[in-house]
């Protein structure tokens, strides 16, 4: 039962369960790694590598558990010790897929990108069908350039998982970065398929469709994604220039006004992020220019 509550993510009732479980037979390692579990999941990661401690000292050579605490040092940012419980896990088992995940995960927050990717085509070889095994592998081989490795992994999970758009939206990416302008267009549009309501899915298509000079469509993506979110100043800016381009000037500059409405500049004694700051100037001074006929 505690484990269909945890499932359901009713961590409370599960540790009711699990607590009584314990008071019951204090040397259950599963029951104390269940507790161990909720606690990760209630983002309690202290207690989480107490109860995981306590469950190896009843059962050690449990590569589960191990597993289980090299995730909850990764979520504490203590990626040494997770490498060490997750290399321990796998001496217990070689082919536990979830070991070498956690271990890849440790591993790419260290910045041992190359180490990282090995791990995540071990257990990309180990569960060839789980889509989030391709994901990791192709986030890797981005970070180290290694382009027709990072596009084969991003196809392989919108394959297997074709709900989870970031591999559609990082595929688009970087197809747009390669200049593969049709290919990074239909990712996008494969990612919003899905997520209809993804701002910067909306913004990095219509950057690339007014690349390619269709301006009509360029417009109306960014136009969803100003109106998705409203606090970002590129969309406004983007969209006033392809209003420019289609000579829309008085939309461009009603636009450019609704910018500078949206993002006032900070109140006295506040502050504004450095970038925010310059498009907004940048943005004001393009105003300007509009009203001047400039």
């Amino acid at each position: 039962m505690a484990f269909i509550h945890l499932q359901k993510g009713e961590f409370e009732e599960a540790r009711r369960l699990l607590d009584r479980a314990y008071e019951l037979d204090p040397r259950s390692a599963s029951a104390i790694n269940s507790l161990g579990i909720v606690a990760t999941r209630t983002k309690d990661q202290d207690g989480a590598i107490a109860w995981y401690k306590k469950a190896l000292g009843i059962d050690p050579a449990n590569p589960t558990i191990w597993a289980n605490l090299g995730w909850a040092y990764c979520q504490k940012k203590l990626f040494d010790e997770g490498v060490a419980a997750c290399k321990e896990a796998l001496k217990h088992d070689p082919n536990d897929k979830e070991a070498w995940k956690i271990l890849g995960n440790n591993l790419s927050h260290k910045g041992a990108l190359a180490e990282a990717l090995d791990a995540f085509q071990k257990d990309a070889e180990i569960n060839p069908g789980y889509w989030l095994a391709h994901y990791n592998v192709a986030r890797a081989c981005e970070a180290l350039g290694r382009t027709d490795e990072t596009i084969a992994g991003y196809r392989k999970a919108m394959e297997l998982n074709p709900a989870y758009v970031n591999s559609a939206y990082n595929l688009g990416n970087v197809l747009s970065k390669l200049e593969r302008l049709d290919e990074a267009i239909a990712a996008y549009e494969e990612a919003l398929r899905h997520k209809p309501d993804f701002a910067w899915g909306h913004f990095n298509l219509a950057e690339v469709l007014a690349k390619v000079e269709r301006l009509d469509e360029a417009a109306k993506h960014f136009e969803r994604s100003v109106k998705l979110d409203p606090s970002d100043l590129e969309s406004y800016e983007s969209l006033a220039s392809v209003y420019e381009r289609q000579g829309k000037l008085k939309e461009a500059q009603a636009m450019l006004e609704k910018a500078i409405e949206a993002v006032p500049p900070p109140k006295p004694g506040e502050t504004q992020d450095e970038n925010t700051a310059k498009l907004r100037e940048k943005i004001a001074q393009r105003l300007e220019a509009l009203r001047a006929g400039r």
